[in-house]
């Protein structure tokens, strides 16, 4: 391992390319958390340039890690990034924005000498057009960079993939309402990217532990999510044992970087990424345990001593992928799937405490369709008597079904012996409330329970999808709940009150 202190100018300046691996993450780096406090950072030491007040010759901006390609003779020479691609990528960014101030300023002098800085000139390789470019990033950011570093920019980021566009157009107006013009900000700002924020490169060689590096490093970055650490783990695991990364990440993880994925779930500040759920859900269907915390961690101590010897990164990423699909159905909630539509009622009332029992019913028992659309009912059940009949209704839901799996992993799966495990409930806390329950709150014996409106209306809705699915003369197309309405429920004796619906 070699470390070394470098520049912008540095690490541009000579004839190279940096290429960013397809198992990375794509451009994620934000106005607010990075693009600000970098400016305000390049705006002082632009000023410090303008009055000759040059405190200290560089700021440091973190470290990042690069290893070496093997290329021919007459290629450029190219380093895979480990660690560091937004720190790159932003500062390629920065200064194609700064060369089109200049552009547009008509300073072209200025302008040639930062594209010098961005594409590589005169290489007389047949892979000359790869080559040209400085900084080469993942697939899904890289049309928008390469745009960019052409000069074939569109300003207007609007209904542009990705963060590259939005990172551009933000550092092209604050240059520009910095400068106003003047050739001689410019020239500081030119002088500040380039010479004032040093980095610590760190080059290592093969036989490094690259994935130790890379989880162990710490900067002003953009916190890693669980997810990213398994993503950087098992592709880099693919190094050691020789399988094909660029075909593992595009068969199994390709679809893993869209932006379904990164959606906000949760309650209120509690809200995660998808991708953090789908982690959690797939430990607890593969463990049988609810305590799965922290994620990286227990993926690698816990669920990879499950795995036989043969069963490397390539099933690891097939099972992500697998269960990965399943979870969609889960989330979206077609009504033409057997898991999107019944999955709809728990969506009605938030409750995702039984989607890895879910994950683990399709995929590791994978019932027929008509057992699978029983076992739904079951659980339709169980979970809308406890909602009717319990202060506790589905809060303990994570454990119970997290030792239902537990359970089912040690015998097969019958749907008898799920129906026997739920009926031997008899806690406050579990009990599968009995139609004689369900009646006697029903007669209004339920003064301690402040029932969901949304479970009488679902209640009701229920009765009217059974009423038209036994009429051969009614309605083909059932309404969706979000469609069927009720104006209000008049008498509920003996709350003698009205609960809205």
């Amino acid at each position: 391992m070699q470390t070394t202190s470098v520049t912008i100018q540095t690490l541009f300046g000579n004839k190279v390319q940096y290429r960013i691996p397809l198992f990375q993450r794509h451009y994620v780096w934000t106005m607010e958390d990075q693009w600000q406090p970098l400016w305000e950072d390049i705006e002082e030491k632009s000023t410090q340039h303008l009055l000759q007040q040059i405190k200290e010759r560089c700021h440091f901006t973190g470290a990042i890690v690069i290893q070496q390609k093997l290329t021919n003779t007459d290629e450029v020479r190219k380093y895979e990034i480990i660690d560091g691609q937004q720190r790159l990528t932003t500062f390629q960014i920065i200064l194609c924005a700064l060369r089109d101030v200049c552009v547009s300023h008509e300073l072209e002098e200025l302008a040639n000498e930062l594209k010098s800085y961005t594409l590589n000139s005169g290489m007389l390789s047949p892979n000359y057009k790869e080559d040209r470019y400085k900084l080469i990033p993942t697939e899904f950011d890289k049309l928008p960079l390469i745009e960019l570093l052409e000069s074939l920019k569109n300003t207007d980021s609007k209904g542009k993939k990705g963060l590259i566009k939005g990172a551009y157009d933000y550092f092209f107006r604050e240059i520009r309402d910095y400068s106003g013009g003047d050739q001689n900000k410019l020239l500081s700002i030119f002088h500040a990217v380039l010479n004032d924020f040093g980095l610590v490169q760190i080059l290592i060689d093969t036989d490094d532990e690259p994935e130790l590096i890379f989880e162990s490093l710490n900067g002003r970055g953009k916190s890693l999510l669980q997810f990213d650490l398994l993503r950087n783990n098992l592709f880099l695991k693919t190094r050691i044992s020789g399988e094909d990364r660029d075909s593992l990440y595009r068969d199994y993880w390709h679809h893993f970087e869209s932006d379904f994925w990164e959606q906000k779930k949760g309650i209120a500040r509690q809200k995660t990424n998808l991708s953090e759920l789908f982690f959690q859900h797939f430990l607890t269907a593969k463990l049988g345990s609810e305590s799965v915390f922290p994620l990286f961690n227990t993926y690698q101590r816990a669920y990879r001593k499950t795995l036989n010897e043969n069963e490397g990164s390539t099933y690891e990423l097939c099972e992500l992928h697998k269960y990965s699909k399943v979870y969609e159905d889960i989330i979206n909630g077609d009504k033409n799937s057997d898991i999107g539509r019944p999955m709809n009622f728990y969506k009605i009332f938030d409750i995702t405490s039984l989607n890895s029992f879910v994950l683990f019913l399709k995929n590791e028992v994978n019932p027929s369709h008509s057992d699978l659309q029983y076992i739904f009912r079951i659980l339709e059940s169980y979970t809308l008597r406890r909602m009717l009949c319990t202060t506790n209704n589905h809060r303990q839901f994570n454990q119970i079904f997290a030792d239902i799996i537990s359970k089912f992993k040690k015998i097969e799966f019958n749907i008898k012996e799920f129906i026997t495990i739920l009926s031997d409930f008899n806690t406050a806390s579990n009990k599968w409330p009995s139609d004689h329950d369900v009646k006697h709150y029903f007669n209004g014996h339920w003064p301690e329970i402040d029932v969901n409106p949304k479970v009488i209306r679902y209640i009701l809705y229920r009765i009217e999808y059974l009423m038209r699915s036994d009429n051969r003369f009614g309605e083909s197309d059932v309404i969706d709940f979000k469609q069927f309405s009720l104006e209000h429920i008049i008498k509920w004796p003996p709350l003698s009150r009205q609960i809205s619906a």
